[in-house]
């Protein structure tokens, strides 16, 4: 796995395309747990891009188009979901936040998110989701 913003790490594989995951938090400790969630299978190589604010973000978008974003609701007192427009329909977008009232997820959905979920939910229902789109983006 190829992780770019923090850290250079691969896993090579001997076919496909790279999948490419940007994870877009303003917390770093959420970037880097985010980031070992993603999964990494011996055919295809993987790049986690991580960006800490909406500049970043739409850089890293631009330059690496990835297949996967995880966004945060609020980036340093910005509208994560602002972006929304930018990453659709290039990726598939899982809004992951401590923000879950049922406004801000229907907004998320009504803008096209993939998936929806609160920080405060197990590692697990974060992983399993990431798991199903990087299949998807097969």
């Amino acid at each position: 796995m190829q992780t770019v913003g923090i850290a250079n790490r691969r896993q090579p594989g001997p076919r496909g395309a790279d999948l490419r995951v940007l994870v877009v938090d303003d917390e770093g400790a959420t970037r880097a747990g985010v980031a070992a969630l993603i999964p990494v299978r011996d055919d295809r190589p993987c790049q986690v891009l991580l960006a800490a604010n909406q500049a970043q973000a739409l850089d890293l978008d631009r330059r690496f188009n990835p297949q996967i974003i995880v966004l945060d609701v609020d980036l340093e007192g910005h509208d994560g979901l602002a972006l929304m427009p930018h990453f659709l329909p290039h990726a598939r977008v899982i809004v992951l936040t401590s923000q879950g009232g049922l406004e801000t997820r229907a907004r998320a959905l009504a803008l096209g998110a993939s998936a929806f979920i609160d920080k405060r939910d197990p590692a697990a229902v974060l992983a399993k989701c990431l798991a199903t789109l990087a299949d998807a983006a097969d």
